[in-house]
């Protein structure tokens, strides 16, 4: 099973890795280095997309080190990276279906 949050930056087309390498345009073109971004940064970017689809979704804090996340007539609580990978996976399948039951392909 693959990991929600990477999951979910996938679908939502954020960076999961950075990498460094020569200008664009050098001759030599080949990257230097690729690494894997830290995951809170890749949940605040998979955040600030999901509430671009949908402008009712959000994440607040609910208790100590729980957060809520929420659309309209659903909600999920669990750390913060956790709850921004759910609700984005949400988000997402939402805008895939095409209003009459089916997703898109």
């Amino acid at each position: 099973m693959q990991d929600p949050l990477m999951e979910a930056a996938e679908r939502l087309g954020v960076a999961t890795h950075t990498s460094a390498g020569p200008e664009p345009g050098s001759l030599s073109g080949q990257l230097w280095a690729t690494w894997p971004r830290d995951r809170l940064e890749i949940a605040h970017e998979a955040l600030a997309r999901a509430v671009d689809y949908d402008s009712e979704a959000r994440v607040e804090p609910c208790r100590a080190n729980i957060w809520r996340a929420s659309a309209t007539g659903w909600s999920y609580e669990s750390d913060f990276v956790d709850a921004v990978a759910m609700l984005a996976l949400r988000v997402v399948a939402a805008q895939e279906d095409d209003g009459d039951g089916h997703t898109r392909q």
